[in-house]
């Protein structure tokens, strides 16, 4: 081969690969290998041979399942799309963004969506609330459950970021005839100390019962509407609070 017809072909082959065009796309990615837990700021696809187990947090991106979801998915600001092959058997938590499902699509485990702009709406949708493959609004029902606040951090408006590394609750396995809950943490809005003591006693095998209580701490009425962690994930991320809370300070007994 003569070093012209080299050079001549090298030439076409660059100029083949140089009128390609070239596509990058950026994905930041935050993985927390103790807790299996992800966090996206992108969309996430969960293509049809995938079954995911993990804890996934979406910030400002969609999810699109055609796969299996087996774990839990928090999507921030962002908007969920359930293909034909898509089967939930975990959780989709979406903030601020809708939800549309393929007629095919099989749902087992629990969709929940939150409206930012409305604040008061916190639904837990299930499989036969689905129609016409979108969500419509006046086919939704409310999660009503009490969500008991037990996290480490919470954050929200009025209090900013309050760390509760203590929260403790004694009595001895359930033999003991009274209880004793120890509760102390530290908000940092207000740069102040927080907590609770309660003792509880019971009398004729616990069909009597007594409690004193000394408190100094916030409490709100709303936490039915969405569960603390996610509130404070809205509140920190989105700087959206769906809860109304006032401060208490003082004793109480009965």
């Amino acid at each position: 081969m003569s070093p012209v017809f080299k050079i001549f072909s090298l030439l076409c082959i660059f100029g083949s690969f140089s009128a390609q065009e070239i596509s990058v796309i950026t994905v930041i990615e935050v993985e927390d290998s103790t807790k299996s837990k992800k966090t996206y700021f992108s969309d996430f696809h969960v293509d049809s041979s995938t079954v995911n187990n993990n804890e996934i947090i979406i910030i400002g991106g969609n999810l699109n399942v055609d796969g299996t979801i087996n774990g839990k998915i928090t999507i921030i600001g962002g908007d969920v799309y359930l293909g034909s092959t898509a089967v939930i058997n975990g959780e989709i938590l979406a903030i601020g963004g809708t939800i549309t499902r393929h007629k095919s699509a099989i749902v087992k485990g629990k969709i929940n969506q939150t409206n930012l702009k409305e604040g008061l709406l916190y639904k837990e949708i299930k499989d036969q609330e689905f129609e016409n493959d979108s969500l419509k609004s006046d086919n939704l029902s409310y999660n009503s459950l009490i969500h008991t606040n037990k996290d480490l951090f919470v954050h929200n408006r009025n209090e900013g970021l309050v760390f509760t590394p203590i929260n403790t609750y004694w009595d001895k396995n359930g033999k003991s005839s009274f209880t004793l809950r120890f509760e102390l943490g530290y908000r940092f809005g207000s740069s102040e100390g927080i907590g609770q003591l309660t003792f509880d006693k019971s009398f004729f095998f616990k069909n009597l019962g007594i409690f004193a209580s000394i408190f100094k701490k916030s409490r709100s009425d709303d936490k039915y509407r969405l569960p603390t962690s996610e509130n404070s994930w809205a509140s920190f991320l989105a700087r959206q609070d769906f809860y109304d809370r006032w401060d208490e300070e003082g004793w109480s007994f009965g």
